[in-house]
């Protein structure tokens, strides 16, 4: 009776957890659930908590273990089922019934990381480029710690480690070189601007525990920016540089986030880095002829708000969406496929992300551009707080609210993968104008030979320099160019009133020529045309425009 007494003690305390039939067992299985699914890896930010240590692999023996583990759980969630009456809900069968999803992506998660670790090791590119364009990406910064270096062209060891010299060599830095002999080169030109920028950096990510953490964090910013600078001095800084810079520096340990950052800038985003903004400009044409074929109606609405050029697209293309997105865990994520996929592959994300948003922008009418531009210019912020990626609040929201909320971030980046196979580059009518020498062809595999690298990882900075140099070139010449024609415009619009008359009169020179060689020829009457045309032309030499 005692006993009963305590059990009826136990169920009959206040609710809790703000649910009002939860006892305190239930609550306590729900918060055990709870912490089980935050820890779940795909499309979280915290995801170094689930699966096995990064260093430990899935044996056979690991998976055998698992499977037996998977099936012991599936019986006793079937005896528990059995046990409950229908119409009931057992916590202990919801709490086991989440362990085993937990369970059972952890280890689908373990594979993945196995798999990555992998490919990096065995140079298996198009492997590599699969599970980034997959659902997570890479799942985790050490495991991007060599993704991200071999996708740039920093080889990766048999044991799975990259050798700082070798990493050294790939950009173009001696081995025996001293890591502070950088200071000693001549400052950039450009250095007082990144200063600047710097000063601006880390405002929504990370979150520093004090000032002077956050002073250091900004000053290894600063070294990493001019150490790049300074070795390469022909790079042109561009604002947004620092915003791409500070998400390696969070990611990367710093003897590999250097190499890595300089085959970044002279071999994946050199075009932004010239000493004008042409090149950049000139990529975002390829964005209107991508809408333009994966959805006309979108383009047409979209036509005034792209013209003269898609501006609203150029802080997320020439960043590679850092400068927008506001969650490290979404832009590593990005940083993941954008680093696995050609250059182009940013313009057809943003492609993917335009069309997303496709009934929004259809309720904004087409005859304000203005506005349309301002709703395309602040899109791949609020893809950066998509659902699923790890960043925003999972709970329940309202039916409105979840109908307004963005794809998730491995959706988005789904769409644009399929995007760029059904209409690769090559095949989009601004492609025609890309210079030879820009990043778009150089790092883009169908436009190298078979035996070439993917993605430029086989350039080395020499080759980054060369086409450096002679994408410069290409546009000094088209420059000149627009410039000819444009003075031939000026002349013909300035001087049209006459060239208009002169081409008149060379007109009716010519008929009445050809009319009267014809009457000449048949010895016949001149027509009466004849007469008006001799009369015009008269009244022409009288003006002074045609003589005979």
């Amino acid at each position: 009776m005692e006993e009963a007494n305590g059990l009826d003690h136990v169920y009959s305390m206040p609710p809790v957890d703000g649910d009002p039939g939860l006892t305190v067992e239930e609550a306590a299985l729900k918060k055990d659930a709870r912490q089980l699914d935050e820890g779940v890896v795909y499309g979280r930010a915290s995801n170094e908590k689930v699966g096995m240590p990064d260093s430990m692999p899935v044996t056979a023996l690991e998976s055998d273990t698992a499977r037996s583990s998977t099936s012991s759980a599936t019986a006793a969630t079937a005896a528990t089922a059995e046990a409950t009456p229908i119409g009931q809900s057992s916590p202990q069968l919801h709490a086991q019934t989440m362990e085993e999803n937990v369970e059972r992506d952890g280890l689908a998660a373990t594979a993945k990381k196995q798999a990555i670790r992998e490919a990096c090791v065995q140079g298996d590119f198009a492997r590599l480029q699969q599970l980034a364009g997959s659902e997570g990406g890479f799942l985790t910064d050490g495991l991007r710690e060599l993704a991200w270096p071999f996708l740039l062209g920093i080889p990766v060891e048999a044991d799975g480690h990259i050798d700082l010299a070798k990493a050294s060599a790939a950009a173009g830095i001696a081995a025996d070189e001293s890591s502070h002999a950088w200071e000693s080169l001549p400052p950039h030109r450009d250095e007082e601007q990144v200063q600047l920028d710097v000063d601006r950096a880390f405002v929504y990510y990370p979150q520093h525990a004090s000032s002077a953490d956050e002073l250091r964090q900004k000053r290894a910013l600063s070294e990493l920016i001019g150490q790049v600078l300074r070795r390469f001095p022909y790079l042109c800084y561009f604002q947004g540089f620092h915003d791409i810079c500070q998400v390696f520096l969070l990611v990367l340990p710093p003897p590999i986030c250097m190499p890595a950052v300089a085959r970044l800038a002279v071999l994946r985003i050199r075009d932004f880095m010239l000493p004008t903004i042409d090149a950049a400009v000139q990529q975002l044409l390829l964005l209107p002829d991508i809408l333009r074929k994966a959805d006309p109606a979108l383009w047409d609405h979209l036509r005034l708000a792209q013209h003269p050029r898609p501006f609203f697209a150029l802080s997320g293309t020439l960043t590679m969406y850092a400068h927008d997105v506001q969650s490290l865990g979404a832009i590593t994520r990005l940083f993941d496929v954008m680093l696995a996929r050609p250059p182009a592959f940013s313009l057809y994300l943003f492609a993917a992300i335009v069309r997303a948003q496709r009934d929004a922008l259809f309720a904004t009418p087409a005859d304000e551009p203005e506005m349309l531009h301002h709703i395309l210019s602040k899109l791949p912020g609020q893809a950066g707080r998509s659902r699923g990626d790890g960043n925003g609040d999972d709970g329940d929201d309202s039916d409105d609210e979840k109908q307004n909320q963005p794809q998730s971030l491995d959706t988005l980046i789904a769409d644009a993968v399929q995007l760029m196979a059904d209409y690769p580059p090559h095949e989009l009518l601004a492609w025609r104008s890309v210079p030879s020498s820009s990043v778009l062809k150089t790092a883009d595999d169908s436009c190298m030979s078979a035996a070439a690298k993917p993605l430029a990882t086989g350039l080395t900075m020499a080759d980054g320099e060369r086409l450096y140099h002679k994408h410069v070139h290409q546009l000094d010449a088209a420059e000149r160019r627009r410039q000819q024609l444009a003075q031939v415009r000026k002349l013909l619009h300035q001087y049209r009133g006459p060239l208009r008359a002169l081409g008149m009169a060379i007109f009716v020179g010519a008929v009445a020529i050809a009319l009267r060689r014809a009457g000449a020829g048949t010895g016949t009457k001149s027509p009466p045309i004849l007469g008006l045309v001799s009369r015009c032309s008269s009244l022409l030499t009288r003006l002074g425009i045609h003589s005979d």
